[in-house]
């Protein structure tokens, strides 16, 4: 009875993420980071600072990516056939 009352109360957002499939755990992971922070930030001197080590710690690290992960986009691929 009480799982079918959970289905039932929730049912929308179940139904809105076969849909959509969005996720929410890149959002909860950056909560997760700056409840770390807080946790760590106890006597920062400002909160100024804490809102950079906020912003500092939420950027994303792009990784360098090589020549040989980039495809080529399909008309190359189609002027190559042409030429042979």
């Amino acid at each position: 009875m009480k799982f079918a009352k959970l289905l039932r109360n929730h049912l929308d957002g179940i139904i809105a993420h076969t849909d959509y499939c969005i996720s929410s755990g890149k959002i909860e992971g950056i909560n997760n980071k700056i409840k770390t922070l807080r946790r760590q930030a106890y006597g920062f001197p400002k909160d100024d600072y804490f809102f950079l080590k906020i912003f500092d710690i939420t950027r994303t690290k792009k990784k360098a990516r090589l020549k040989s992960d980039v495809t080529p986009p399909p008309e190359v691929f189609y002027e190559a056939q042409k030429a042979a």
